[in-house]
C-alpha cells in the first residue's frame, strides 16, 4: 500500500470510528468556532468535533495537493489525554499518521 493510500484509510478508519463511537456530529459548530486559532480549537469546541469539522478536512485537502502528511504532526497526544483510556484505537490511527509526519518530513 502507498503511503498515500495509507493515508486515506487511517483518515476513512478515523471517520469510522467516530461514527461508531457515536462521537461523530450532525451538527457543524458555528463559523466562530471553526475559526479558532486555539490549538486543537480546544476554546470553542470538544475534541472530537475538532477531528471531525476541522483535522479530517484539513488533512484530506493536505493529501490530495501534497501527496502525503503535514510536517511535525502531534495529534496522538492531545487524542489521548482527551479520550485516554477509553478511545485507545482512537488514539493509535492517529498516531499512525504523526509517525508518518516524522518519518516523512522529519
Amino acid at each position: 500500500m502507498s503511503d498515500r493510500a495509507f493515508i486515506q484509510h487511517q483518515l476513512i478508519r478515523i471517520e469510522q470510528y467516530l461514527k461508531q463511537e457515536e462521537l461523530w456530529s450532525d451538527k457543524a459548530p458555528e463559523e466562530a468556532a471553526l475559526m479558532s486559532e486555539t490549538p486543537f480549537a480546544a476554546d470553542a469546541m470538544p475534541f472530537e468535533q475538532w477531528l471531525q469539522f476541522i483535522y479530517l478536512p484539513k488533512m484530506q485537502q493536505y493529501l490530495e495537493q501534497n501527496h502525503g502528511v503535514p510536517a511535525r504532526m502531534q495529534v496522538a497526544p492531545m487524542a489521548h489525554e482527551v479520550f485516554a483510556p477509553k478511545h485507545l484505537a482512537l488514539t493509535h490511527l492517529l498516531m499512525a499518521l504523526d509517525n508518518l509526519s516524522e518519518t516523512e518530513n522529519g
